[in-house]
């Protein structure tokens, strides 16, 4: 199977783009984060203004031929203000440390517009141990939704929650 086949099937067996889409209108513009080859910034390009950035050079080089606005950059060190619609972290910030998560979240809230949203998927284990729920209260989101994901697909194998976190304000306690 060639990579484009894979790309293929690969968003074929996404279930989560409809759930994410309900909250964007067309045009709106995402942030695709760490967007790997790309599999996700393809899918929202057709109907969205995507910006897909990846901490790994060799990956964001090979997607600007397939992205447009595809960054070799870490979001902490970007400076977007205020430009997004919505966010979408597939899977990355199960890889992320506690301190590392909680200046990424900062980062995000700065980056997305006022109601903006970010989707993020997390397994139980890093929710636990980010104590996600508070630490997202913390940094002025709203959890708009949470829901468990237990059928696998060929990115993830394991059950995992989705979360749809809105920016809130910054006078929020």
């Amino acid at each position: 199977m060639n990579k484009l086949d894979f790309i293929k099937k690969l968003k074929s067996n996404n279930i989560d783009y409809t759930h994410f889409e309900k909250y964007l209108n067309q045009g709106d513009a995402i942030l695709d984060y760490q967007a790997g080859f790309g599999r996700d910034s393809i899918h929202f390009s057709e109907n969205y203004d995507v910006t897909a950035i990846n901490i790994s050079a060799e990956l964001a080089a090979q997607l600007s031929a397939k992205i447009l606005k595809s960054f070799c950059v870490d979001v902490r060190e970007a400076k977007f203000m205020n430009h997004f619609h919505a966010i979408w972290v597939y899977e990355s910030f199960a890889e992320l440390e506690l301190d590392i998560l909680a200046e990424t979240l900062d980062s995000m809230f700065l980056a997305l517009k006022k109601d903006g949203v970010i989707q993020i998927n997390l397994d139980q284990e890093k929710i636990e141990a980010f104590d996600f729920d508070q630490m997202a209260k913390r940094h002025k989101f709203i959890i708009e939704d949470k829901e468990k994901i237990t059928n696998p697909n060929l990115v993830s194998e394991f059950a995992y929650y989705r979360y749809i976190l809105r920016r809130g304000s910054l006078m929020s306690k």
